[in-house]
Formats: structure tokens, sequence, C-alpha cells
């Protein structure tokens, strides 16, 4: 099953680098069955890559809530008019159905809790910490590559919250 990992975010902008941390953390696992996109957004243009995969998981920075990291299953949302080329994951799997007539592949979304995004930071010990434990939590993902599997990661509430 061939699994893609898009990793976003601005390492300019403190914990906003919580994408570009996993991709350099991931990028040597790329292959036949492990692709990583890693970029300042998401972008209609990355339907292509959704469409090559089985697998997606959407890696990003949250600003609020709970615990170390937050894992859930997303599917694709309304289509929000907008000014800026940035998509949520829910909006580029609306995107996908309605360019490709098809369900999109099964996708995850692990949010990784940030406190300063302001531009010049360096990420915070307290984000980089959580990036280390949700690094944990996908290496765990990893060797179970498949959406009920990892249906099995998230709770009866709709999240997996990692908590130190």
């Amino acid at each position: 099953m061939k699994l893609t990992m898009f990793a976003w975010g601005n390492p300019s902008r403190g914990d906003d680098a919580v994408g570009p941390w996993f991709a350099d953390r991931f990028r040597a696992r790329e292959g036949e069955n492990f692709a990583l996109v890693e970029d300042f957004q998401l972008q209609v243009e990355h339907l292509l890559d959704c469409r090559e995969s089985q697998l997606l998981l959407f890696v990003d920075a949250c600003s609020s809530g709970g615990g170390d990291y937050r894992f859930e299953e997303v599917a694709a949302g309304p289509l929000v008019s907008h000014t800026s080329h940035y998509l949520a994951p829910q909006e580029l799997l609306a995107y996908y159905q309605q360019v490709f007539k098809e369900t999109p592949p099964p996708a995850f979304l692990l949010a990784v809790p940030g406190h300063s995004f302001d531009l010049g930071e360096e990420m915070s010990p307290a984000t980089l910490t959580c990036c280390e434990l949700a690094a944990g939590f996908v290496e765990q993902l990893l060797h179970s590559p498949g959406d009920s599997q990892w249906r099995e990661f998230v709770d009866a509430n709709g999240a997996e919250s990692g908590r130190a």
C-alpha cells in the first residue's frame, strides 16, 4: 500500500516548522511505498500526489488542543471561498472528488500543537518535545500501513490524543 505524507509549514515562523521537521525526520524512508510531499502549504496541485497513493497522512502544526498531538481521520469537506492558495486537508479531498469524480484515498491528520508562530523564531522547546513524541507515534503507524489499522488508533471521540 502506498502512503503519502504531506508535511507543510514555514520553518521561519517558529512552531509552524512542525511539517518541515517531520519531512526531515522521515525523508530517508522515501521509496516505493512511501512518498513525502513537503511544502509551505497545501495547494490544489497536490491532487496529483493524492491520486498516486492509497493512504494519506497530513502533518501540520495546530494552535490549540491539549496533549502532545492529535490524530484523526479526515474526509472531504465543504469547499470554502478563499483568497489564498492555501487549502485545508478537507478542502483538498473535496477538490479530489470534484476533479477525479471518485472517492479520495483514506486520509488522516496528525496535528502537533504550537505555541509561537512569530516570524524569525525557532521552534519552541515544548513543540519540539511534542514532535518527538508524535514521531514515535508515526513510527507505529508506518508499521501498520492500512486505513483499518490506523482507525484503531482513533478513539470513539474521533481523535487519538498523545499524552506525555
